[in-house]
């Protein structure tokens, strides 16, 4: 697959001049464009979805800017999947004297809960104990989406290959939108208008095909 600029031009018939290589646009829109785009179709998708290229951590700290998966916890030699607690389970879990609670002797039945400090910053806490914990998530930071894509403009961190059409279709997408409404702002004719607005129409339902097509795929490869 081309590398995102290439692919983006193409289909908004820009002149590849105009771009810089993989994701330099000529302005800071086009980068703003394709990071919200891989976190629009990120949060459209399945999580078993993004589950096949996620990466993981064993830290549970500083993950305000990630969207959690899941979380295993190592029993022995098998990675067994946490449940997550709400604040009232996560209490009870902890309670001793509480039907629900979580001991040692239940590492069968892992969970997971947030907790958030006095600062906003969120931790996970993982129940009988944070031994052996993965988390397992996608970054929405749009640095660190810029980062990963501008490495390889062919990859994009954290999006399943089969999804990466939709995010290039978004990314047109998005950009349309800038442009119609800098041509309404500027009283463009409405010839022009209703070129950019039959594009983004178009647009979409190739969007919304390759979306649906993804999750159909990625459901179908986790049967």
């Amino acid at each position: 697959m081309a590398d995102v600029a290439t692919n983006v031009n193409e289909l908004l018939n820009v002149a590849q001049g105009s771009a810089a290589n993989s994701l330099e646009y000529s302005s800071d829109f086009g980068n703003k464009s394709f990071s919200s785009a891989c976190n629009e179709v990120a949060a459209a998708l399945p999580i078993e979805a993004l589950l096949v290229v996620a990466p993981h951590t064993a830290t549970r700290t500083g993950i305000n800017q990630k969207r959690i998966l899941q979380v295993k916890r190592l029993n022995g030699s098998i990675d067994v999947v946490c449940r997550e607690l709400d604040a009232t389970e996560a209490h009870k879990a902890q309670d001793s004297n509480s039907l629900y609670h979580i001991s040692t002797n239940e590492a069968n039945y892992p969970a997971y809960y947030l907790v958030n400090n006095e600062s906003g910053a969120s931790t996970i806490e993982v129940l009988p104990n944070n031994t052996g914990a993965s988390i397992f998530y996608y970054d929405n930071d749009i640095t660190r989406v810029l980062s990963d894509a501008a490495t390889d403009g062919t990859h994009f961190g954290g999006i399943p290959e089969n999804a990466y059409q939709a995010v290039i279709y978004k990314t047109c997408i998005n950009i349309l939108v800038k442009l119609i409404s800098d041509a309404i702002q500027d009283d463009e004719d409405s010839e022009m208008l209703q070129m950019l607005n039959n594009q983004a129409q178009l647009l979409q339902g190739l969007y919304a095909s390759a979306l649906n097509a993804a999750g159909a795929n990625m459901a179908q490869e986790g049967a």
